[in-house]
């Protein structure tokens, strides 16, 4: 199913939540594949590129519905919006008209690294000084991604990741951008890598069936939704195509709705949250954001 731009998306938005959820009930294995088959994995491409451009409230009820029966697919949507999100504000026209197109078509961008969730994740999206991937508890390798003097980019390091994510089409990982042509920084850019999840050098390891350490030392603070556990990813050398890096740090060098997006939804997964507070959230950051430029449907 393909969620396009119609009289009422926000409508739509909401009966292809409770199809998917009624999918789950009859047997239906969740997943990315659930989610691409829902059509919500198109749900905030903007009007401009053919998408139905949500409202964040909508977005917000969605992650709600999800995460009461099926958190894992709540934590997929949350990361794939967020990238989405950052696209649309970061990313050049080539990369908005080529990656909008396949979360269309059912592409699932499964976020891997600080701010996406999973074990041992509890760095928020706005703290984009903190070092993707940097180590806590277990260890991880810092997550990296090195600009060689050639051109060629070349991805590094683990991370824990939320239940599904390596099942996901396209992998998209925030790391620090390590520039060999450039003077090192004591606050270092971050990016957004978007690979293959059987790119070479791409692999996973089972998740644990023991609680971690650091899940346990921070569990009052992060949602049942987080904690789902979808074992770590490693990236050893993985070769990115300079046209799959979307830059991250940058889009807070202006004012942007980013940060409060990532808040409301992630709020929608904690299920002590009353539906009402959350409708409020939401609603302020959809009222914070310019509505849609209607001259500009249809232009890539």
């Amino acid at each position: 199913m393909v969620m396009t731009r119609t009289h009422a998306p926000d409508a739509e938005a909401l009966a292809a939540a409770g199809r998917l959820l009624s999918w789950c009930v009859g047997g239906v294995t969740p997943g990315p594949a659930a989610l691409a088959a829902s059509g919500l994995l198109g749900l905030t491409v903007p009007a401009r590129f053919g998408g139905p451009q949500c409202s964040v409230t909508t977005l917000a009820e969605v992650h709600r519905l999800l995460a009461a029966s099926a958190p894992h697919l709540a934590l997929l949507l949350h990361g794939h919006s967020l990238f989405l999100r950052a696209l649309a504000e970061q990313g050049s026209p080539e990369q908005q008209r080529r990656l909008f197109a396949e979360a269309l078509t059912g592409t699932c961008f499964a976020g891997v690294g600080a701010g996406f969730g999973g074990r041992a994740d509890h760095t928020a999206w706005p703290d984009h000084t903190a070092r993707a991937g940097a180590p806590g508890p277990a260890g991880p390798m810092p997550l990296t991604l090195c600009r060689r003097r050639n051109g060629v980019y070349r991805l590094d390091g683990e991370s824990p990741c939320a239940a599904g994510v390596p099942q996901a089409g396209r992998l998209v990982v925030r790391a620090v951008l390590v520039d060999e042509l450039a003077e090192e920084t004591d606050e270092p850019d971050e990016v957004l890598a978007v690979i293959g999840r059987d790119d070479l050098g791409v692999s996973s390891t089972a998740p644990s069936t023991a609680p971690s350490t650091a899940l346990a030392m921070a569990s009052s603070r992060v949602s049942p939704a987080s904690e789902e556990d979808g074992g770590v990813l490693r990236f050893d050398g993985v070769r990115v195509a300079a046209a799959d890096v979307v830059p991250y740090s940058t889009l807070f060098d202006r004012p942007t709705t980013f940060g409060a997006r990532e808040r409301a939804t992630r709020a929608a997964l904690d299920p002590h949250l009353p539906p009402d507070d959350l409708r409020e959230l939401a609603l302020a950051v959809d009222l914070a954001e310019p509505p849609p430029r209607e001259d500009l449907v249809g232009r890539t």
